[in-house]
């Protein structure tokens, strides 16, 4: 008799590891699914609240986007190991669509590193702004790819963010949405995790676009 049931105790017990491992994936499958709707509504209301403000603008005739050398002037002066690049920019004019667009590239370790910052002013081009910002959920539903994704928002300043850890090429981007008309694009190259492109985005100087930071 002990013997039957030493014999269906192994059977027993991976009976009931089994079963914990469908339990831990039904759990995760759950919360990914949480996520992912939690990631769409987020984006669904932001760019209602960016169209809503568009037409708002409209009515009011008040629709004047911010000079690009303005957008460079958010720029943070330095960062810990790198050196700062020229920052460029320009007034973008094209197919009906009025923006202004700022840039500078931060370098290090004999310029094969860098982080890369850009700063769009899409207060005339509502759709460039929607569109842009919904297509961070291609990236959500991409697991095919070696790559971590996270949309989530920081109600202090308007803001509205897309991290992204891509494992194999080690770069790390954040894309943030400020205000409902600022697209912000945070890059850096050599990163083990998003870490450094949040902290950056926390050194912007948010004040010279006229939206409170944290």
């Amino acid at each position: 008799m002990k013997k039957c049931a030493l014999l269906y105790l192994p059977i027993f017990i991976l009976s009931f590891f089994a079963c914990s491992q469908k339990k831990e994936e039904a759990k995760e499958a759950e919360l990914l699914a949480v996520h992912e709707s939690d990631a769409i509504q987020l984006i669904q209301q932001n760019i209602a609240k960016a169209f809503e403000l568009d037409s708002l603008r409209k009515i009011g005739d008040s629709s004047n986007i911010l000079d690009y050398t303005v957008l460079q002037e958010c720029f943070p002066k330095e960062i810990m190991g790198y050196v700062a690049q020229e920052p460029l920019g320009e007034m973008v004019d094209f197919a009906g669509e009025r923006y202004s667009d700022a840039s500078i590239r931060f370098t290090r370790s004999g310029q094969k590193e860098y982080l890369d910052i850009r700063i769009m002013d899409l207060l005339n081009s509502v759709n460039v702004y929607a569109s842009s910002i919904g297509l961070w959920l291609i990236g959500e539903a991409d697991e095919e790819l070696e790559k971590n994704f996270q949309i989530f928002e920081i109600p202090s300043n308007k803001s509205i963010c897309y991290k992204r850890y891509d494992k194999l090429a080690k770069e790390a981007v954040l894309y943030c949405g400020l205000g409902y008309r600022f697209l912000i694009e945070i890059l850096a190259t050599n990163q083990i995790n998003t870490d450094l492109v949040q902290e950056v985005y926390g050194l912007l100087e948010f004040d010279k676009l006229g939206v409170k930071g944290d």
